[in-house]
């Protein structure tokens, strides 16, 4: 489990006197002193500044610990590919049409709610993805050209 801590909020203002009547304070003028080329050149150092006193810390939730969700390395390939033997025997009527299935999928299966293959599921992908509720373009294009590189879910 990890822990979430923030610093306590202290009266800043029973602080400001204490560091307002600090000896190490320059309260009276410097005196003047003549200048040299190479004085003159010279970087201003500003003096050293107490050090603020350090916060108290206290928890104030726990944080469970999020593990890393196992992926399998091939399922981006696998949901990626357009399966034209898979369309074909999952929607018949694409292929006794004559249609060619990844044609057919492109101009107005994406529409109809057609899937390009057995791992992709536009309704699952929207449903992961609320910002997409509006969107009426094809969610298997969102997810290959977007989608991958935002790490959206896809179910």
């Amino acid at each position: 489990m990890g822990l979430l801590c923030v610093p306590l909020q202290t009266d800043i203002a029973q602080k400001v006197p204490a560091i307002m009547s600090s000896t190490s304070r320059q309260t009276s003028p410097r005196p003047t002193s003549k200048k040299t080329a190479a004085s003159s050149r010279a970087k201003k150092i500003a003096p050293v500044a107490e050090a603020a006193p350090e916060p108290e810390i206290t928890v104030v939730e726990t944080i469970a610990e999020i593990a890393e969700p196992v992926v399998n390395p091939f399922l981006t390939d696998m949901v990626c590919a357009f399966d034209r033997a898979w369309y074909e025997r999952e929607y018949p009527d694409v292929a006794a049409a004559g249609f060619d299935a990844a044609t057919h999928y492109r101009e107005t299966g994406y529409r109809e709610g057609r899937q390009p293959n057995r791992f992709f599921n536009s309704n699952d992908y929207r449903a992961a993805n609320p910002d997409l509720q509006e969107y009426d373009g094809d969610l298997f294009l969102h997810f290959i050209f977007y989608g991958i590189q935002e790490g959206r879910r896809l179910r």
